[in-house]
């Protein structure tokens, strides 16, 4: 073929990949998110083990240097029992036994404070924004929490209850006094995803808002005061300060030290505000769930020149200039 048509193929599929990009970026993100998927088993980097037993493992790569290898996730052992009772709901009974040992293992494996009274995980190995071991994270306390009641709905067993209340008691304790908690001047508590004393206090947004909902759903299984007051006081924090996380009108920030969120975490931020404003009916949630929302209504096309400019938003771009280039190769070869 000559130049000037492989040329003429490269220029015609610049605007039109953009046409394309239009109608094929679902397919293009789940594809796109398959092949990392792949790719990142391949390379060594972060990944989830299923063992026999249900337990997830994670192995991540390169922290500041270290490598962390294998380690066990509080997070990801609570979001396991979640996706389990899931499962068990549908039919799948099998997965009692799932549910139950990653249950016990948040049990076995949280530390006690303040003589017994408080269960908190500490994670033992270095991570991001300074964590340095141990550290803490309102996002694990608040999924173990909701661990906690699913494996009491499906038991009736008091002690996974009584877990739930001594992790949901976490939330009352600061951030320097081994807690997940900033105490604000005004009477908000804002619920820190990474928190250590030392480290660089980024105040995550994603994982603010499912302490939130995981706080709220202890409320409404039980009725206690204490976590109507955990809700309420971290609502105040929320909406005093999620101005703070707002890029441009429609797009958000991932944390309060202005790194922007990715289209990932960005989504995760709409759909968590989607949330919190189903059980929590508040016009001021629902504003920023709209705005943030609107940066989907706009088309790929335009959407790709206006920042941030993102990883998959290029990516995508770049999937369809190839397979649109090579279409019309093969056409313009067929037709000569």
């Amino acid at each position: 073929m000559e130049i000037k048509l492989v040329l003429i193929a490269f220029l015609s599929a610049l605007p039109i990949s953009l046409v394309v990009a239009n109608f094929t970026e679902k397919i293009s993100h789940k594809l796109i998110k398959t092949i990392h998927y792949y790719m990142s088993r391949l390379t060594g980097k972060t990944h989830i083990f299923i063992d026999k037993d249900g337990l997830p493992s994670v192995q991540y790569g390169y922290v500041n240097g270290v490598y962390l290898g294998i380690q066990r996730n509080p997070v990801m052992v609570s979001q396991a029992v979640i996706d389990y009772f899931k499962d068990y709901e549908r039919g799948d009974v099998g997965k009692k036994d799932f549910i139950l040992n990653c249950a016990n293992w948040l049990v076995q494996n949280a530390t006690p404070y303040h003589n017994g009274d408080t269960l908190i995980f500490e994670y033992k190995f270095p991570y991001t924004y300074d964590m340095v071991p141990p550290w803490r994270s309102g996002l694990a306390q608040g999924l173990a929490v909701q661990a906690m009641i699913r494996a009491h709905k499906l038991t009736g067993d008091k002690k996974y209850l009584d877990a739930a209340t001594k992790f949901l008691k976490a939330f009352f304790y600061e951030v320097a006094e081994k807690g997940v908690t900033y105490k604000l001047p005004d009477g908000g508590w804002w619920y820190e995803e990474y928190a250590h004393e030392n480290g660089k206090h980024p105040w995550i947004l994603n994982g603010m808002i499912f302490a939130l909902i995981a706080i709220h759903e202890f409320y409404e299984y039980t009725g206690s005061p204490e976590a109507k007051e955990l809700f309420d006081r971290g609502m105040k924090a929320l909406k005093a300060n999620i101005h703070r996380y707002d890029y441009r009108g429609y797009y958000s920030y991932y944390d309060i030290l202005g790194k922007i969120a990715s289209e990932k975490y960005h989504q995760i931020h709409i759909i968590l505000l989607e949330r919190l404003y189903r059980v929590s009916p508040d016009e001021f949630i629902k504003k920023y769930h709209d705005k943030w929302s609107s940066y989907y209504r706009i088309p790929f096309a335009m959407r790709l020149f206006k920042k941030p400019i993102t990883k998959m938003k290029i990516a995508i771009w770049v999937l369809n200039f190839a397979l649109t280039f090579l279409i019309l190769l093969i056409l313009m070869a067929f037709i000569e």
